[in-house]
Order: C-alpha cells, then structure tokens, then sequence
C-alpha cells in the first residue's frame, strides 16, 4: 500500500457511495480534502439535483459517449458546418 502525503495535491483516494440500492456512485477525492473543500463539493452537489419527475426527457442516462449517426447517401445529421 503506497503513503500519501496530504500536502500532494495529486493524491486522490476512491471513495464508493451507496446511492440507492443497486446504485454506487464513486467519489475521487483529494487525501487533504478539508471542511471547506466539502462545503463546495455539497454546494455543486446540490445544483444537480431534480425533484422525483422533474427529471427532463432529454436527460442522458449513461456516461458512455453518443454514438455517431450514419447518414444514408442524400441524407443529413443534422451535425453538417
């Protein structure tokens, strides 16, 4: 196991949270991270947060990036400068 120093600012430690059942989030947080660092976590946390079905439509479900959309020959994406 490697020692961090909480004076490196690059050492992060992986923290898992049991969000709801079936559902972990992972927190990578600073080893120093202090009271005021966590006011601003809580703060920006708070910002993301949606009332039960107030959630958009729109909203995306994963992480994973979208995937392209192939145009048929004459057609257009949309996504064309």
């Amino acid at each position: 196991m490697t020692a961090f120093s909480p004076n490196d600012p690059a050492a992060l430690i992986t923290y898992d949270f049991a969000l709801r059942p079936n559902l972990i989030v992972r927190f990578n947080l600073p080893v120093g991270l202090t009271t005021d660092d966590l006011g601003r976590l809580v703060g920006f946390l708070t910002t993301l947060a949606f009332e039960p079905g107030d959630i958009p439509s729109a909203m995306p479900r994963t992480t994973e990036p979208p995937v392209p959309v192939e145009a048929e020959p004459g057609e257009t994406t949309g996504t064309e400068q």
